[in-house]
Formats: C-alpha cells, structure tokens, sequence
C-alpha cells in the first residue's frame, strides 16, 4: 500500500492552489462554495493523509478551513495500521477483476459493432481469454478471502444481507477496511453516499454527495438494484 500523502494549499482571494506528495499532483479550484465541495471530493479519493497544510492568507483562508474541518467532524477518521500483505493481494485482485470486466465490456461491444467474419473470430478468441483468465481471479480471490478465517466469517456476514453476493462482499472486504471500526455516518460519508455542506461563511449550499471511493459505491449500487 502506498505511503500515506500529504496536502499543501497555497490560498489566494479567489484560488487554492493544492499539490498533493508524493505523486507531485497539482490542482487548482476556485476558492469558493463549488471548489470548496472539489477539494473535499478529491480528499475523498486519495486514501490515506498524513497532514493538510494550509497557509494564512489574511482571512482567505477561514471559508476552507471550516470545510476541511466539517469534512473530518462527518468523517471521524482512525488512525490505521498499513494494510497486511495479505489484504494488498485480495486488494490488487479485486482491481485485476475489475479491469478484466472493464476490458470484456468493450470487447462485447466491439462484437456488436463489427460485421466482418475475420474480426469476429479474433474478437471471440479475445473474449474466451479475458473470460477464463477473470474465471482464475474469481476463484483465487475467494480463495485468499477464506484462507484468513475472519475473512471467511466476514464474507458470510455481508452475503447474509440481501443483494449482496460474492463479488460485492469482497469488494467491501479489500476495499472498505474500515467497514465495521466506524459508525454508519462516517462510512456513508468515506463511501461518498452522505450529503455534505456546501457552505461558505454565511451562505448556505445545497447538500450533496461528492467523492468517496466510487468502486465500493458502484457495487452497492448494484447490489441495491439486485431483486
């Protein structure tokens, strides 16, 4: 797992000039309501932070700094261990799976689309890789997932609720660790499901949800559709 990242905002009138370390990631929102709602949308995403580091700017300074701190009051967030070696693994395969999907996904289309004989042979042939090497990663993940015995009761916990089977439940397993240490409030708002403030000084925003990571949101979103 990467080393957690650390945040500098350098704050003008009207900009945050944000680089985020190690990656060297350079962003730029307007330093109000609607880049206010970006950054925290981006802090959602990034995983782990060491520190924030943001400068005085005669007062410039005071409407984001109310928003980072009621993103971490909603928030709550621990302080974690590193993930072990074998959550890194069921971690990476979850993200293998999902690109062989992805990857499967357009080769599907590209079926649909083609009349030519010669390329549907090759697109099929590409299709029974991709299908048999997913096939390999769903059984090594549930594989690793039972290996670890609090895994296995894990698993069985959230495939005990409705519409949600084997590929959802591991996705929260390598994907939400934090699933079970924090309240539901703060897991809504680490999902991205929570409606957060939009305020600045005295004007009020709509509340809306932003961020968080999408991968667990999109599988529970599916699981929510699942009769």
């Amino acid at each position: 797992m990467d080393d957690p990242a650390s945040m500098g905002i350098d704050v003008s009138k009207h900009t945050l000039d944000i680089t985020i370390l190690p990656t060297g990631e350079v962003l730029d929102v307007p330093n109000d309501v609607d880049g206010h709602a970006r950054l925290i949308a981006r802090l959602q995403s990034v995983g782990a932070i060491d520190r924030i580091v943001l400068e005085a700017s005669g007062g410039y300074e005071r409407d984001v700094t109310l928003t980072l701190a009621e993103f971490a009051r909603a928030l709550r967030p621990p302080v974690r261990a590193l993930a072990s070696e074998a959550h890194q693994h069921l971690e990476s395969l979850v993200h293998r799976r999902r690109q062989l999907v992805v990857m499967i996904g357009s080769e599907r289309q590209r079926l649909q689309m083609t009349k030519n004989p010669r390329v549907r042979d090759s697109i099929r042939r590409l299709l029974g890789v991709l299908q048999c090497e997913g096939d390999g990663i769903e059984r090594e993940l549930l594989d690793a997932a039972r290996s670890e015995p609090q895994w296995s009761v894990r698993l069985a916990q959230l495939q005990s609720v409705s519409g949600v089977g084997p590929i959802t439940a591991l996705t929260l397993l390598a994907e939400l660790r934090e699933l079970g240490q924090l309240n539901e409030a703060s897991i809504a708002a680490l999902v991205g499901v929570a409606p957060m403030n939009r305020d600045s000084g005295r004007k009020r925003g709509t509340r809306e949800t932003t961020g968080g990571r999408s991968s667990v949101r999109k599988v529970l979103h599916m699981a929510a559709l699942s009769p």
